[in-house]
């Protein structure tokens, strides 16, 4: 009877699935073939934007009805579009075409352009320690139009072709000032990697301005999210990154006379439902080998194993620091240690990261590694400090008593008799909380350094492929994570006695 009572629930659960997978494929609508642009103005169409991108102030005018959605760049909108995901993605119609001339596969780009011709500037710091830099860089701008250098770099940069040569640009022999720019090195065209070096249409104009303001040049890399935060926060003087001037932008910063303008339009998934990869080897060599781009995932591997182990040095020492204030009789002194560890433990990772470089240490000359390592042992510390507590706590009181009773000093009991158990009850924990100490490290792109995630992000700009990129930094982490689970468990075992056999 109990045998028959779980296939007739097993039948039901499966007319159940079987229902619920015809609605849901009837519910949705089948688009039909996408052919204009106002075709998609209906709220049954999603089109995506970058973050802070023109295309969004174009599309809520022109395209009022279609529903938008915010993506965190342009080439994860190009393969929410390849995969379906949204119907179409709006962009510079110069960079889609090149998109599509270096791979692209399984859209087209439709054939109107939306709203007006979008100004691209220099973005200006409004607390740059540079004088007078807005008319600095205006002046500059008009001086190269002059004398036709800025046709010269129009023709090199953007005519569709990123393997132009970057020409050779004297630096500054006695430099007054120092000029940090801030970039983003995955726009081709404007700003993008070629091997390891910073190419395009920005950084030559980067290299040229500081030349001309007699200045050392500091490129700094960030995601698009944060370098307008970089911007205001005085980290950086200036943007130079196929900036777009927009009205939310002017109110934070600055800009220098227009750059450039461009057009934005829509790119759509092909009809036939088709998005090839290209063959697996030659997607590999785009990869891996051309430009040399593995020296790109082999640097950012050594950043991110850097940041993991200083981040869980810091964080340890501090939380046995944290542990002995938490299990002080002082009750101030214990609030307050409780207080920073609630703080930490409800602060998402990437907010306190941003909290301390954009913030604490906005305007500094501290490296954004050293930003990460205080900013992931804070946290890794607070957790850290809970664990030893709890473990101290499960070690009989009676083993520190009897140790002072045979003559041994409180600190010598505590590390010769109470920790080592201690730790036997804490270090399962705390090996499963620094291995997501190390998957966290993957936000730190947004202060402007170069990890694992970056360099794949900065590949996937080349590429427009996310196979590889995503797949090979996913093995990685997962290595790294096992490499180090294996010497945390080695110490566990020299630890305990009971575990050495």
């Amino acid at each position: 009877m109990r045998d028959k009572g779980r296939g007739v629930n097993m039948r039901k659960s499966i007319i159940v699935l079987i229902i619920l997978f015809i609605l849901t494929g009837c519910g949705k609508k089948e688009h039909k073939e996408i052919t204009s642009v106002w075709q998609l103005d209906d709220s049954s169409y999603t089109i995506g934007y970058g973050e802070g991108h023109s295309a969004y102030y174009a599309m809520k005018e022109f395209l009022p009805n279609a529903k938008l959605h915010s993506y965190p760049d342009h080439i994860t909108g190009f393969e929410a579009v390849k995969t379906g995901k949204i119907d179409g993605y709006a962009y510079e119609r110069q960079l889609m075409e090149l998109a599509m001339k270096e791979g692209l596969s399984g859209v087209h780009i439709l054939k109107e352009n939306i709203g007006k011709p979008i100004d691209l500037a220099v973005g200006i710091s409004p607390v740059t320690k540079i004088p007078d830099f807005e008319n600095k860089i205006n002046t500059f701008i008009a001086e190269i139009r002059k004398n036709g250098i800025y046709d010269e770099m129009v023709k090199r940069w953007l005519n569709g072709d990123i393997y132009a040569e970057m020409p050779e640009i004297k630096k500054a022999e006695n430099p007054v000032y120092h000029l940090a720019v801030g970039t983003t090195g995955e726009i081709p065209m404007f700003t993008f990697y070629k091997g390891t070096e910073l190419e395009g249409f920005d950084i030559e104009l980067a290299k040229r301005f500081a030349l001309w303001l007699n200045a050392d040049l500091e490129f700094k890399v960030y995601n698009y999210g944060s370098i307008i935060a970089a911007a205001t926060s005085g980290d950086i003087d200036c943007i130079m990154a196929n900036l777009n001037v927009t009205p939310e932008r002017l109110e934070s910063i600055r800009f220098s006379t227009t750059i450039l303008s461009v057009e934005n339009t829509i790119l759509v998934k092909n009809t036939d439902n088709v998005a090839l990869m290209s063959g697996f080897k030659d997607s590999f060599l785009k990869t891996f080998v051309r430009e040399s781009r593995w020296r790109l995932i082999v640097n950012g591997i050594g950043i991110t194993i850097l940041i993991s182990i200083l981040s869980a040095l810091f964080g340890t020492v501090l939380g046995f620091g944290i542990c002995a204030l938490r299990m002080s009789r002082n009750r101030l002194v214990n609030a307050v240690s409780l207080a920073y560890i609630r703080i930490m433990q409800g602060t998402p990772m990437v907010v306190l990261l941003m909290i301390m470089f954009y913030i604490v240490f906005a305007g500094s000359s501290i490296s954004g590694i050293w930003v990460a390592v205080i900013g992931f042992g804070m946290n890794f510390g607070a957790y850290v400090s809970e664990m030893i507590r709890t473990g101290i706590l499960a070690v009989d009181k009676g083993q520190m008593e009897a140790a002072l009773a045979l003559g041994y000093t409180k600190p010598h009991a505590f590390m010769k008799i109470v920790l080592p158990q201690a730790a036997r009850h804490f270090l399962p924990v705390y090996q499963g909380e620094f291995i997501s100490m190390v998957k966290m490290t993957s936000v730190v792109g947004y202060i402007a350094i170069q990890d694992l995630t970056k360099a794949s992000d900065i590949i996937r700009s080349r590429t427009f492929e996310a196979f590889f990129p995503l797949i090979t930094t996913a093995v990685i982490y997962f290595i790294i994570a096992w490499l180090l689970t294996r010497v945390l468990t080695m110490l566990q075992n020299r630890l305990d006695p009971r575990r050495k056999k």
